[in-house]
C-alpha cells in the first residue's frame, strides 16, 4: 500500500538528527497483518476476517528479522545503512514494510534506542496457472511457517495427454541461511514436466558496498 509521505519525510529527519549517536538497543515489534499501520499501531481489524486472519497468522520471529540486520548495538547510527537495512528487510518475500524508529535514550543523550518495526505479508496463499486447455496446477502455499521465514509450497500438476496425466512438486525454501544471505530451496518433482528431487543454493549481493 502507500504510505504517507510526510511521515516518511519525519522518520528520515529524525534519522538525520540522530545520526553518530551510539545505539544502545535494538528492539523489534511486529504488527498484526490486518489493522494496525506504521502511522497507528493501535488500529483493530474492521471485520471478523480480519480478526480471524490475525489469529490464522503467526508474525515473524524477531529473531529472523534479526538475522538480517546490517546494525548491531554499540554501532553509530549511520542513516544510509539503516536505510538500506529497510531497503533488504523489505524485500524478503513475508514482509510487507519495515521501519527503523529511533529515540533518545533515557541515560544518555549521546545515545539512542532503535525499535525495528514490521507489518508481515499474510503468509497463507493459494494460485492457479493454465497452460491453454491442456494443462495446468494449483498451488497452496505458506511464505512463512511457523513464523520463521521458510517457504512450503504444494502443487497439484496435471495435463491431459501426458503422463502422469496429474502430478506433485513440493518446495520447502529457506532465506539466508546463518544472516549470511544465503538461500537454500529444495524441490520434489513427479509430474509430466519434470520428475526428481532439486536443490538450488544462491547467495545474494543486496549490499551496495559490498566487502569480499
Amino acid at each position: 500500500g502507500k504510505r504517507d509521505p510526510e511521515d516518511l519525510d519525519f522518520h528520515y529527519r529524525l534519522l538525520v538528527k540522530n545520526r553518530g549517536k551510539a545505539i544502545s538497543s535494538i528492539g523489534f515489534k511486529p504488527l498484526d497483518v490486518f489493522g494496525p499501520t506504521f502511522q497507528d499501531t493501535t488500529l483493530r481489524p474492521e471485520s471478523k476476517i480480519g480478526d480471524f486472519g490475525n489469529r490464522l497468522h503467526i508474525t515473524t520471529n524477531p529473531k529472523i528479522i534479526k538475522k538480517n540486520l546490517l546494525i548491531s548495538e554499540g554501532d553509530t547510527l549511520d542513516v544510509t545503512r539503516i536505510l538500506e537495512n529497510e531497503r533488504i528487510i523489505r524485500a524478503l518475500p513475508f514482509i510487507k514494510d519495515v521501519r527503523f524508529l529511533v529515540s533518545q535514550n533515557e541515560r544518555d543523550t549521546n545515545m539512542v534506542d532503535l525499535t525495528v518495526l514490521t507489518k508481515d505479508v499474510f503468509s497463507f496463499g493459494i494460485g492457479a496457472h493454465f497452460s491453454g486447455i491442456d494443462a495446468g496446477s494449483i498451488e497452496m502455499y505458506n511464505q512463512n511457517t511457523w513464523g520463521i521465514g521458510h517457504h512450503i509450497s504444494a502443487k497439484v500438476v496435471g495435463h491431459v495427454d501426458k503422463e502422469p496425466y496429474v502430478g506433485f512438486e513440493g518446495t520447502y525454501s529457506i532465506n539466508n541461511i546463518g544472516g549470511n544471505f544465503v538461500n537454500l530451496s529444495a524441490t520434489y518433482a513427479n509430474a509430466y514436466r519434470r520428475e526428481g528431487v532439486m536443490f538450488n543454493f544462491d547467495k545474494e549481493f543486496l549490499l551496495t558496498r559490498l566487502r569480499y
